[in-house]
């Protein structure tokens, strides 16, 4: 007894005491039928995916056809699957009814903005700005990073207004970048017409917070120079510090901004960190001066003058312990115990700040100097016997 049926989309086989020959043929028939059904389920799904990917750019089409004119300013993503700002030259024409000839503002080939026709699928209406919006670890928002938005996730806030920001390295290590909250947005996609998550709901929420915040009472308690504070913002000034390595030296800064407790915070101009951004650190008030005021220039340094030398980008207090040709100096520095040449250009009258005026600095204050080497003292010594005994007084010269 044999029975066979094999249809177009279903194949089932009933079999009872078929031969071995007959056997075969019928698996054979049967997995035939079934890799056939399985060809037509695959190609019917990707037929499937592709028609629903055509109405998609269908209706983005229709959209935005109806929302956007000539010389609206718009967004294009590009291969990369970032958003760039542009302005919509020609809307679509008989000959090119799906796209739209657009230039771009941060594009640029030499000194033009480039200009090309897009598809319509890949523009979208510039979003409306949403200053002073701040953001917490987890959020999707777009970066504006490399002259495009792109696609991000917020992974930690840093200090003054910044955050950092993993965007996808496509298949490779994630990439990290620190950006400001004035290039951040929330991550929103543009579908129906519409903006998701939709601005209206959180223009509420946010509204609704303010209301909430405004019957909560806010007690700020000040230093006790806050008010009086002498140093403002952006004044020039010079700033030591307290390390071993950096005693005795003055570089220059601007002030940032006070923080509390006499402290604040400087910027330093000459000094600079491994990515080449300028040095900042906080500095008590005791530490910062003004810039001191230029004198006249004088013609040549006598010995044990105390001087500020002009080494490793600051002033680092020293006094003459030569007088050389050239015209140089020989300048011993006694924090670090050291003795360095440097021409007449490189040095400057030592100035001390006491009480809030400026003084020239005093014999006592050379004296204090040198007393902390007593090698150094020994060599000046020296060397004022030997110009005694080769210039004796009365001696024609």
């Amino acid at each position: 007894m044999k029975q066979l049926r094999v249809s177009r989309h279903r194949a089932y086989v009933v079999i009872a005491g078929l031969s071995d020959t007959d056997s075969a043929l019928t698996l054979s028939i049967t997995f035939f039928s079934l890799g056939y059904i399985y060809f037509l389920f695959c190609f019917q799904l990707k037929f499937s995916r592709e028609t629903i990917r055509k109405e998609k750019k269908m209706k983005i089409r229709r959209q935005l056809q109806g929302q956007i004119s000539k010389g609206d300013r718009v967004e294009v993503k590009r291969p990369n699957g970032a958003y760039y700002a542009a302005t919509v030259l020609r809307f679509p024409s008989v000959t090119r009814k799906n796209t739209v000839f657009v230039e771009y503002e941060v594009i640029n080939e030499g000194t033009k903005h480039v200009k090309e026709y897009v598809d319509l699928s890949n523009l979208r209406p510039l979003p409306p700005c949403e200053p002073n919006r701040c953001f917490v670890p987890g959020d999707s928002v777009d970066a504006h990073w490399e002259n495009g938005w792109r696609k991000g996730v917020v992974k930690d806030i840093l200090e003054n207004s910044k955050y950092v920001v993993g965007f996808d390295g496509n298949g490779e290590k994630e990439e990290e970048s620190e950006i400001e909250q004035c290039n951040l947005r929330l991550h929103r996609e543009w579908d129906d017409g519409s903006w998701v998550p939709p601005f209206t709901e959180l223009t509420q929420s946010s509204k609704e917070k303010d209301d909430k915040f405004r019957r909560v009472k806010v007690k700020i308690v000040f230093g006790k120079r806050a008010a009086d504070a002498k140093l403002r913002k952006d004044d020039e000034v010079e700033v030591t510090r307290e390390e071993e390595g950096f005693r005795g030296s003055w570089f220059s800064a601007v002030i940032v901004e006070y923080i509390r407790n006499d402290k604040y915070l400087v910027e330093c101009t000459t000094l600079r960190t491994e990515d080449g951004m300028p040095f900042r650190e906080e500095a008590n008030a005791c530490h910062i001066r003004p810039c001191p005021p230029e004198l006249s220039p004088i013609a040549s340094f006598h010995l044990r003058e105390v001087v500020d030398a002009w080494y490793n980008d600051g002033w680092w207090v020293g006094v003459i312990s030569g007088v050389l040709a050239g015209p140089k100096y020989a300048v011993y520095f006694s924090q670090t115990n050291e003795e360095l040449e440097f021409d007449h250009s490189y040095l400057r009258i030592h100035q001390d700040w006491i009480n809030g005026k400026w003084t020239i600095a005093s014999e006592e204050t050379s004296r204090q100097l040198l007393t902390n080497s007593n090698k150094l003292l020994h060599k000046m010594a020296v060397k004022e016997k030997r110009l005694k005994a080769k210039f004796p007084k009365g001696m024609k010269v």
